[in-house]
């Protein structure tokens, strides 16, 4: 019996040292990104379609990149690489593709101004570009929908911006009447409709900073007459720039009449900040015990523990398919012909998704949050049926202050702190 054990180990070492030699010679060398930086002289010159494959790949990483947060670098990045692709001999579809994301990539380099409608439609262009170049699908019909949603949200914000001439509009000059007396005379009905404007009733005893202040608080009422009926339409965006140009315009006001009402203002503005934040992040915090503290390219994060259902060094035979966005579950038996014939996912992971069939789990497969660049470990996120693996530099399980203070925070990001002396984003993969 021994010596059939000891046979059956030759036979897989053998097959794996066949294995090892086909490929060998597939093996690349993936360097870091400060080493590609030290090296790039040594590259060799790629050119024609392999430095046109190249060049798309990078470019729908950046786009993913964008996904995940916005960064004004990556997208001068992104758009530049349109720019340099529209070079090469393209088919219809990829010139059209690339000339859309070239123009919303360039939009993007102001974060504050992008829609979300728009974001969305960068996404759905980029995968696209993917699918049309690396799995020869046909694309016309869904390019043909992309340019039509953007004319749409295009032809939305111009009317967005009409809704908001009430605020550019020049006022009418207020004038002092003065009673005369006259013969009547006949009253021809008039051309176009009057402009109806409220004015203050005119006093000569009035200081001028009392007529400032009526002045204002006029339109103000008016202000938040048009307020109230933007809110009753939903336009969340017109709404804000209404308030913030009230905002501004009243504090000015206070000032013209003393400047000490600086302090008080700032003092006030930051109370109420703080108050709202803090209710708010009663709300949208849930009780964390513990968490996974994990460092990425771009910040510091906290994700629930209870989300986590893997925590490992990135794997040699894992890279293939992170640099493509992927994390089949699979691979979780591990590397050579025994593991993949008899190696079991289910033990690896932890968690609810723990529970689930050896069999279904095989079959799982987890989008990356980024294409693999120089990161050397990975998390698998599971929630709700929600999946995310996350592909960070470093991470450790901490226990966290139920004191701590929670602010809000731009999505995906349930909301930010400061912990061990940094800023920390919470993130749970339902918002992913």
């Amino acid at each position: 019996m021994e010596e059939k054990k000891i046979d059956e180990l030759e036979l897989e070492k053998e097959v794996e040292k066949a294995l090892d030699d086909i490929f060998k010679g597939a093996r690349k060398t993936e360097l870091k990104e400060e080493e590609i930086e030290g090296y790039s002289l040594l590259e060799p010159v790629v050119e024609g379609e392999e430095a046109f494959k190249r060049d798309l790949e990078e470019l729908v990483g950046e786009i993913l990149t964008i996904e995940w947060e916005i960064i004004p670098e990556i997208a001068e990045k992104a758009a530049d690489k349109c720019r340099r692709l529209q070079q090469y001999k393209l088919d219809s579809d990829n010139l059209k593709l690339i000339r859309l994301l070239e123009n919303l990539l360039t939009e993007v380099r102001s974060p504050e101004k992008i829609t979300a409608q728009k974001l969305e439609i960068l996404k759905k262009a980029g995968d696209l570009l993917y699918k049309h170049n690396f799995e020869n699908l046909e694309v016309s019909s869904e390019i043909a929908d992309l340019e039509k949603g953007l004319k749409a949200a295009e032809q939305e914000e111009k009317e967005l911006e009409l809704e908001l001439e009430l605020e550019t509009q020049e006022e009418v000059p207020r004038e002092e009447v003065v009673p005369t007396v006259s013969p009547p005379s006949p009253v021809s009905p008039p051309s176009e409709e009057p402009r109806i404007s409220v004015s203050p009733p005119s006093s000569s005893t009035r200081p001028p900073e009392t007529e400032n202040l009526i002045s204002q608080l006029l339109k103000d009422y008016e202000r938040l007459v048009a307020l109230d009926e933007l809110a009753r339409l939903g336009r969340r965006k017109a709404l804000r720039k209404l308030l913030l140009k009230a905002q501004n315009e009243l504090r000015e006001t206070l000032l013209r009449v003393d400047k000490k009402y600086e302090a008080l203002l700032s003092k006030k503005e930051e109370e109420i900040r703080n108050f709202v934040a803090s209710k708010e992040s009663r709300k949208t915090v849930p009780e964390i015990k513990e968490a996974f503290w994990c460092r990425t390219s771009l910040r510091a994060l906290l994700i629930p523990e209870d989300e986590v259902a893997f925590a490992g060094e990135i794997e040699d035979h894992w890279r293939p398919h992170l640099l493509e966005g992927i994390f089949p579950l699979r691979l979780l038996k591990g590397k050579g012909l025994w593991n993949s014939l008899f190696g079991k996912v289910r033990p690896k992971l932890r968690g609810s998704l723990s529970e689930k069939e050896e069999k279904e789990l095989r079959k799982m497969v987890f989008k990356t949050n980024k294409l693999l660049t120089h990161e050397s470990k990975l998390i698998l996120l599971w929630k709700d049926n929600h999946s995310l693996a996350l592909l960070v530099e470093d991470f450790r399980l901490v226990t966290l202050d139920s004191n701590l203070e929670w602010i809000p925070a731009e999505p995906p990001f349930l909301a930010k702190t400061r912990f061990e002396d940094e800023e920390v984003y919470l993130f749970s993969v339902t918002r992913a």
